[in-house]
């Protein structure tokens, strides 16, 4: 999808040793204009399936430790967010086409 059409909303996903869901969720939103990835350190490749992306890639914390909490990480996620319009989801969910429509006809209203 070209850029032009993107829809003008910035996603933020939370991960850690996500590689083996991140690829579904990502393709679900890669209709959005912005997907942030803050991840918690992950070992399994899960970084690299999110560069490939286009993500944008955020440390959840500086120490790298277990994250404690989320409501901090959230906000640093907004914080970096470049859309007025923002949309969390688990690294371990996926978007229905009907939800992006859905999104979509919202935002061009």
């Amino acid at each position: 999808m070209e850029e032009y059409n993107k829809i003008p909303c910035s996603v933020e996903i939370l991960t850690f040793n996500s590689a083996k869901t991140l690829p579904r969720l990502l393709q679900s939103v890669r209709d959005f204009a912005e997907i942030i990835v803050l991840d918690g350190g992950s070992m399994d490749g899960t970084v690299e399936i999110a560069r490939a992306a286009g993500c944008r890639i955020l440390p959840q914390g500086e120490d790298g430790g277990a994250l404690l909490d989320f409501a901090a990480v959230r906000n640093k996620g907004l914080a970096a967010a470049t859309y007025p319009w923002f949309l969390f989801v688990d690294s371990d969910e996926y978007v229905s086409p009907e939800l992006v429509e859905e999104i979509r006809g919202i935002l061009k209203e």
